[in-house]
């Protein structure tokens, strides 16, 4: 057995961790008593393989079925972003961490934006390459990127699988110009999907999703913006689901997705969806370097 992957916090440092009683697949739940942020108690070696689920040349590339409603979706995300930033997409260098094979890189450019994309998976990378996007293979710390190069950064369901999360955080204020904005989208561990799934939350599910370690509360999602230098623009949440299909019989898992219909408002106003979406900025005054 290789040793634990966390043995402090990786948002506040805290080296005291408790479990939450909850065990899921990988190993049991921790809880940082600091900050609130719940983590993977997995060891070293699951982690190195879980995001290997991802190294392929269709990487998140939507279905036919879905891509209509992933274009819609990704199109308001990044409208809203141009619309913090008091810019027309063709004025925004934007980059996307963790772009896989391209989708979001697609949606971005015909919006007009001029975009750069950062992936490590190998097969996803080529695949993106290969649709005539810029794409630099590997971890974004290793890209070089300039101080103050990009207007916008993107980092859509990426943050759950790290380590590290403030290293790369730290990385994108630095490239980030003054004023410019990061987007971060991941699940919300205060969401009332989780209190009601518990443990079989898939977003739990280090095998099935593919290397999820890292789970963040509002709470723990405003310090980790404190620790890099980021302001908080804004966080929002959306979506209940109580039951997922193979949690529960046909008939029940249709009347819960009514209740749950009924339930998305007020998740919104309440903050406790299970879909969390944060715009971060970085603060004027500050060029680059690392958080006073």
């Amino acid at each position: 057995m290789t040793a634990a992957l966390f043995r402090a916090c990786p948002v506040c440092d805290n080296p005291n961790l408790a479990e939450t009683g909850m065990m899921v697949p990988g190993g049991p739940v921790l809880r940082c008593g600091r900050c609130t942020h719940l983590m993977a108690g997995c060891p070293e070696e699951l982690f190195a393989n879980a995001n290997d689920k991802w190294d392929s040349s269709e990487g998140t590339m939507p279905d036919k079925r879905s891509e209509r409603r992933h274009v819609a979706h990704i199109s308001r995300i990044l409208k809203g972003a141009a619309g913090a930033l008091a810019a027309e997409p063709a004025a925004l260098r934007l980059l996307d961490v963790g772009c896989s094979s391209g989708s979001v890189l697609k949606v971005a450019r015909d919006l007009g934006f001029a975009v750069k994309g950062v992936e490590p998976a190998a097969q996803a990378a080529a695949a993106a390459c290969s649709s005539g996007f810029d794409v630099f293979r590997g971890v974004l710390q290793d890209a070089h990127y300039e101080d103050g190069q990009f207007d916008l950064v993107t980092l859509f369901e990426v943050i759950e699988h790290l380590r590290n999360p403030k290293e790369l955080l730290l990385e994108i204020r630095r490239i980030l110009r003054p004023g410019g904005v990061l987007v971060v989208s991941t699940g919300n561990v205060d969401s009332w999907t989780r209190a009601c799934q518990k443990e079989r939350w898939q977003f739990f599910d280090i095998y099935k999703l593919g290397g999820h370690v890292s789970f963040f509360s509002l709470t723990s999602m405003r310090h980790i913006a404190r620790e890099t230098g980021f302001e908080v623009v804004r966080i929002a949440t959306k979506n209940v689901r109580i039951r997922e299909r193979e949690q529960t019989s046909l008939v029940v898992f249709r009347l819960l997705r009514l209740l749950d219909e009924l339930l998305n408002q007020p998740s919104r106003w309440m903050n406790r969806g299970h879909d969390m979406l944060v715009t971060l900025r970085v603060p004027a005054r500050v060029a680059s370097g690392k958080a006073n």
